[in-house]
């Protein structure tokens, strides 16, 4: 869902445990925010980008593409 923070994870080498223990929670539930299947908390996604990508504007890591029905 997040194409552009799962590049950058790739390339700093970053996997999805890294960000649960990013932000305090289990690594399924930032692998349901990834999917799109559960809304990532802003709080969280601020953490995200300030601990781990403070170099990205968090509108580029977070962005997501409207899929058309």
């Amino acid at each position: 869902m997040f194409k552009n923070l799962e590049a950058e994870m790739t390339r700093y080498g970053l996997s999805s445990k890294d960000l649960a223990e990013c932000i305090g929670v289990n690594e399924r539930t930032i692998r349901s925010y990834l999917a799109g299947s559960s809304r990532i908390a802003w709080e969280d996604a601020r953490k995200i980008k300030h601990k781990l990508f403070p170099q990205f504007e968090i509108e580029y890591l977070f962005y997501r593409e409207e899929v058309a029905s």
